[in-house]
């Protein structure tokens, strides 16, 4: 939230501010497409250290950013900021899916059987989602503690203090060679090039299901920054601890439902088109909530948005890691990141452009109109998986 803030607060207008938050999606996807592959050949340990290393002296030129915008003919401050968040979104794009495509990696490392492998990695893709989400529930509390007093300084230099901490943490962390996975179980599957193909239509629809996440909730977050600081502007409201709030709100409902999974095929399928039609609905919400008086009802939508993504979320990312596909889970795990990023990067630039020309009700409601054929074609690859699957147990 910090650079958005700090755009709308030193001259930026509303879409500006979606650029702020567009831009490091696009310059993730470039990140997480290249980095994925390489890391597969080359190694994680040292990915990980180049991403945290050039992501620390982002958030030093962050936390400099106040200091340079009251220097005369500053303007190209604003600038400057942009271009560190597209960085910022190129280095961290290095950094997830190798994260990420280590979870499966380890729970291959210490089972030997396909089921075995399956339940280790869900585990371990709910703790790491129970880290994320409770990173992001500190990161909104402390945003909104800080920002009352209006301590931007702060916001912007905490990240940098938690970014110094991750490297040193890095001085412990080591590689699992490739060689030591068990020969007869890899990346969380046992080889079976028959099911890896079956397979396909979860690791499409996954990536498929990541793209919808960031599309919706980026969107959302924009519209709704970019709302309440109309409502500053025209009834004193108090932007930054409503914003906080609601962050607050979602972030604390998403920790809870993103580390639980169905793991039937069956279950998992009408949980994610109940989420995806959930989220409709929460959009056209928020649309006929936009207004002077209505925007109270906004503390209802938002843990409720925080329910359905994060079993969204979870489901899409369980989908992809236990895939199979041996040897590539770096490269899918950067399809899948690459996938949201594109989302992250059209809901803002959608919202921002919205906003500055239109209403912020209109923004919901483009959204959902957008989101329409999104589930239709989510329903599409849950047929042909069904089909595909159907097929494979008769001749079975």
């Amino acid at each position: 939230m910090g650079i958005p803030i700090f755009l709308l607060q030193n001259g930026g207008d509303n879409f500006s501010a979606g650029l702020a938050t567009a831009f490091p999606s696009a310059a993730y996807i470039l990140s997480t497409l290249v980095f994925g592959k390489i890391f597969d050949r080359f190694g994680r340990k040292m990915t990980l250290n180049m991403s945290l290393t050039v992501t620390l002296g982002i958030h030093a030129i962050y936390f400099m950013l106040p200091l340079l915008i009251v220097l005369p003919e500053s303007s190209w401050v604003l600038y400057l900021a942009l271009l560190m968040r597209a960085s910022e979104g190129l280095f961290t794009g290095i950094f997830w899916p190798v994260l990420e495509a280590d979870i499966s990696s380890v729970a291959s490392f210490y089972t030997a059987t396909e089921s075995a492998c399956c339940k280790e990695t869900g585990n371990g893709i709910s703790l790491f989602n129970l880290g994320w989400n409770i990173g992001l529930l500190g990161g909104a509390i402390s945003f909104l503690l800080l920002m009352e007093p209006g301590w931007l300084f702060l916001v912007l230099f905490i990240p940098l203090i938690v970014q110094a901490i991750n490297l040193v943490l890095m001085a412990f962390y080591k590689d699992i060679k490739k060689e030591k996975l068990p020969a007869q179980c890899k990346d969380g599957h046992l080889i079976d090039k028959e099911k890896e193909q079956s397979n396909i239509y979860a690791v499409v629809l996954g990536i498929f299901i990541v793209f919808m996440y960031g599309f919706s909730l980026n969107l959302v977050y924009t519209t709704t920054t970019n709302f309440f600081n109309f409502l500053e502007t025209s009834f004193a409201l108090k932007v930054i601890w409503t914003l906080g709030i609601l962050e607050t709100l979602r972030i604390a409902f998403q920790t809870i439902t993103s580390t639980k999974f169905k793991h039937g095929n069956g279950s998992r399928y009408k949980i994610v088109l109940f989420t995806c039609f959930a989220i409709l609905a929460i959009m056209v919400a928020m649309g006929l909530s936009a207004g002077n008086i209505w925007y109270i009802l906004f503390f209802g939508w938002y843990p409720f948005l925080g329910i359905v993504m994060g079993s969204n979320y979870a489901e899409s990312i369980n989908m992809v890691e236990n895939a199979g596909f041996t040897g590539k889970k770096g490269q899918i795990m950067g399809f899948f990141e690459a996938s949201g990023s594109i989302g992250a990067f059209i809901g803002p630039f959608v919202a921002g452009y919205v906003t500055q020309t239109s209403t912020y009700p209109a923004s919901y409601f483009i959204g959902a109109i957008i989101f329409v054929p999104m589930i239709a074609t989510v329903f599409l690859i849950v047929m042909l998986s069904r089909k595909k699957n159907n097929n494979a147990s008769h001749l079975g």
